[in-house]
């Protein structure tokens, strides 16, 4: 039967998995199978693919990640447009090395743990890889912590604190009320107070 887009056939497919488990099962035997028997020949394949369209590999991996943090590249492309395209704390484009890299997905670490997959619904915002690193670091403080840092005007922390207050109203209203994280921004100081 020839179907004329890729969607139809993959219901179909799905359909017919569906109504016949014990047939899709042996289908994947057969191909886990075929593939171990081949298996030089596949990893060269695969190799040599990687190396003649590098960027379809990018977007298969992009697609992957996303997937493990539950969400897909529709809502990476509307949170990169609500941020135009800079990173949600420090407003700057993420660079490593000189080279432009794209923003990661900042999830909160009290709801899901991503070694496995991720919820969907902590995603955050996207950051750079610096501000990622030092918003970690923060929160571990935050959490072990008696004292509090007291930020100054527009600095990095004082943009960090209001993030995470936001985002942990959030938390709490997704989790029925359940306190996971006790953020509070404080006062902030000015320079001028602190230095003169």
């Amino acid at each position: 039967m020839a179907y004329k887009n890729k969607e139809d056939r993959n219901a179909y497919a799905r359909e017919r998995r569906a109504k016949n488990p014990e047939a899709a099962q042996r289908a994947r035997e057969i191909s886990k199978k075929s593939y171990y028997k081949n298996l030089e020949e596949n990893k060269r394949k695969a190799q040599q693919r990687r190396i003649d369209d590098p960027d379809r590999h990018r977007g298969y991996t992009f697609k992957a990640e996303l997937k493990r943090y539950g969400t897909t590249v529709e809502w990476y492309k509307e949170r990169l447009i609500e941020q135009r395209g800079l990173c949600c704390l420090c407003e700057h484009l993420n660079r490593y090395a000189g080279e432009l890299q794209r923003l990661t997905v900042d999830h909160s670490h009290s709801c899901c743990d991503t070694h496995a997959t991720s919820c969907g619904k902590c995603l955050r915002g996207l950051l750079c890889a610096d501000c990622n690193i030092l918003l970690s670091y923060l929160e571990k403080f935050l959490d072990e912590s008696y004292t509090y840092p007291v930020p100054y005007d527009n600095s990095w922390l004082e943009k960090a604190l209001a993030y995470l207050k936001k985002w942990a109203e959030a938390d709490r209203e997704l989790h029925n009320n359940l306190v996971i994280t006790n953020i509070q921004v404080p006062q902030t100081q000015t320079q001028e107070a602190t230095h003169g």
